[in-house]
């Protein structure tokens, strides 16, 4: 065996029993890539040079964990980085080697994302009028690196929108937003392309035009950078070709990234590790990225494809010995982002949620879970927010909890009052609320009448945590703030027919419940298939398919079997599966109600003598009943009658019409909506 010093093109001195245990896991169930257990070399002259001198007491270099090697034995060779462990003076060097995805992880585990682009700028804008111009001419969704449309973020305790679309007045032409007579020419369109007053803490501030106006980067482009930094190319995708993948973006939070006539391209993706943000997609879309050392090439693997092919390797001639096998009780996913913005009440799953409003159902244009209920009126109400975590919550399961180091962020509004001679006096807008929002070119100064500007110091641009959770979204529409991809099959949400559970998690939780059971095999592997067997793909041994939960071998020395742990595929009867998500929270059958309301007007003197006085206004309370019965259906007739008063006041007088209605339900065979006499408490979005 040799182990080469690429640098200097040395191999180490070794002893002629060296010998390196080496672990591949499978990255769709360990959390760490290949690497070999710590290995001692020889303190010699030759390899303390190569080594950097580890064994000195007085060396003031910190020990190199970041040294190309490769280590050849027959006809396995790798490509590695060597780390070093420890020393002893005239004894040993204890060193580690990291391949493939153990190399290319934990080099990207120390850099922030931010790194990877520096002092760059967007080309070609200079001041901020161009950069406005620029901004605005990414509506039409054709930029490839860039998008933009409205979110909403926390600022001081406020909600403020930012990339605002300017509203039109009474005569249909763009609202003049301008609050200073030396406002730009260029009048693009965005509610902040102008110096406006606003106030922060009570406390009237200016703020220059380019305000809350800022860019969201494609998730794409920055995944092809971030490879692209650390020497490697991005293959062709599921992310690079699907849609709305393709078009996907990180939100970020900078409420100033154009206010000094740049803009910085770190300043427009998430302050935290490489590591988290490819963790991200790991662990929201099940997938994989592939390094290939050689190449210098990544490939993206999903489970849910790999699950289905056929396995093209059998180890049953490698095999010594009768493998043991240890069942493992039946798991069932548990699937949540680390943090997740809510506004409504929230719970830990759509199954906790069912528990105490078996009526409720998602609403994909609003991104809330509703329930339909019925006064003298057809009510909605909203009872959460559209991001609860998966979990099916089946007893006689243990959990297995996979957290997407991420932010899920949930629909709002907030409402702006234009300027005076606008023409309009309020705007309501919606979109993403994203929580805090962030100034990293400006300091907005409360003392006074009149905030000042200064640009913030490099040391102050990042974080020393590293630790913001990214924002994932689809490209929202510009003018509505829409952000639910219905049109493309996809949701971000973890429920639903088109959420993350039934789109890439459903072949994984199939196993987690009735397979994966733990399978020990020695194998004596050749040397091809230590250098070159994927552990992410299925094998066989003896006709079964396995899949490969951390592969052990040794190079160097004498050959000998080394025990490797296999996790099952065959579904064990009985076979457990998640109900459908096409049919979580749906009522059972096909039937609906539809409200009656029969009316009759009542003079003053008949609402007295019911027991009310003039005015009163009378709540009457709204009932939320489970889902018609096919009985129900069958047998016709009326439901959940009651009467009851209202009263209405007339517009402009003080006057009051005064009503008796006789409120029923009855069924229809349709969840659709019931028409003129009430809307339908099994209405499905």
């Amino acid at each position: 065996m040799k182990i080469i010093n690429v640098s200097s093109g040395q191999a180490y001195q070794l002893t002629p029993d060296t010998q390196i245990e080496i672990e591949r896991p499978n990255l769709f169930f360990n959390e760490w890539g290949e690497q070999s257990l710590p290995t001692d070399i020889p303190d010699t002259d030759l390899n303390r040079r190569l080594t950097g001198y580890p064994d000195l007491l007085a060396n003031r270099k910190k020990p190199s964990a970041d040294i190309s090697c490769v280590i050849q034995d027959g006809d396995y060779f790798m490509p590695c980085r060597q780390a070093i462990l420890g020393a002893k003076r005239k004894e040993k060097i204890q060193t580690s080697f990291y391949m493939n995805e153990g190399s290319f992880l934990s080099r990207i585990s120390k850099v922030a994302v931010p790194s990877i682009f520096g002092d760059e700028t967007v080309p070609r804008i200079n001041t901020v009028e161009e950069g406005l111009k620029w901004c605005w001419s990414l509506r039409n969704g054709d930029d490839e690196n860039y998008a933009i449309f409205p979110i909403i973020v926390d600022l001081d305790g406020e909600k403020r929108g930012v990339n605002i679309v300017a509203i039109m007045n009474s005569s249909g032409k763009p609202a003049v937003l301008r609050s200073e007579e030396n406002s730009p020419n260029f009048t693009p369109g965005f509610f902040h392309s102008f110096s406006r007053k606003e106030t922060v803490e009570g406390q009237i501030i200016s703020l220059s035009p380019g305000y809350y106006i800022t860019p969201f980067m494609r998730a794409n482009y920055l995944l092809k950078r971030l490879f692209q930094y650390f020497g490697y190319t991005l293959l062709d995708n599921f992310f690079t070709e699907t849609e709305p993948f393709k078009s996907m973006v990180f939100i970020n939070n900078t409420i100033d990234s154009l206010v000094n006539g740049t803009i910085r391209l770190a300043h427009l993706v998430p302050d935290c590790y490489c590591s988290t943000l490819l963790e991200v997609f790991r662990k929201k879309f099940c997938c994989e990225f592939i390094p290939d050392e050689v190449a210098r090439t990544v490939r993206v693997d999903f489970f849910k494809d790999l699950i289905k092919e056929q396995s093209e390797t059998d180890l049953s001639s490698c095999l010594v010995g009768y493998p043991e096998i240890a069942f493992q009780t039946a798991r069932q996913l548990k699937l949540s982002s680390k943090d997740s913005l809510t506004e409504s009440s929230t719970f830990d799953s759509t199954t906790d949620m069912a528990r105490k409003y078996p009526t409720a159902y998602y609403d994909d244009h609003t991104g809330k879970y509703k329930r339909v209920g019925y006064t003298h009126t057809t009510v909605v109400e909203i009872v959460s927010d559209g991001n609860l975590p998966y979990y099916a919550e089946e007893k006689d399961m243990e959990d297995y909890e996979v957290t997407v180091p991420d932010c899920q962020f949930c629909y709002s509004s907030c409402v702006y009052y234009t300027n005076p001679g606008s023409g309009v006096s309020e705007l309501t807008m919606s979109g993403p609320y994203i929580g805090d929002g962030s100034t990293l070119n400006s300091t907005l100064v409360t003392s006074g009448e009149v905030a000042d500007s200064s640009e913030n110091s490099d040391d102050e641009l990042l974080s020393s945590s590293h630790d913001q959770a990214p924002i994932l979204s689809f490209v929202s529409d510009v003018s509505t703030g829409s952000n639910i991809e219905t049109g493309y099959g996809y949701s971000l949400l973890y429920n639903g027919p088109l959420g993350i559970y039934e789109k890439f998690y459903r072949d994984f939780d199939n196993l987690l419940r009735n397979a994966l059971h733990k399978v020990t095999a020695s194998l004596l592997l050749t040397d091809r298939m230590k250098q070159s067997l994927p552990v992410h793909r299925k094998v066989s041994v003896n006709d079964n398919d396995y899949l490969i939960d951390i592969l052990k071998y040794v190079v160097g020395g004498k050959n000998a079997p080394v025990e490797t742990t296999l996790l099952t595929t065959k579904l064990l009867e009985p076979i457990s599966v998640a109900i459908n998500e096409s049919e979580r929270l749906m009522p059972n059958g096909s039937y609906s109600w539809v409200h009656h309301i029969d009316s009759t007007s009542l003079s003053e003197k008949e609402w007295t003598d019911a027991g009310y006085t003039k005015g009163t206004v009378v709540s009457v309370p709204a009932i939320y009943p489970p889902f018609p019965t096919q009985e129900q259906y069958e047998k016709g007739g009326k439901y959940y009658q009651r009467t009851a008063y209202y009263c209405q006041k007339h517009r402009n007088q003080d006057k009051y019409y005064y009503y008796k209605a006789d409120l029923y339900l009855t069924v229809k065979d349709s969840p659709a909506d019931s028409g003129s006499t009430g809307g339908s408490g099994g209405r499905r979005e």
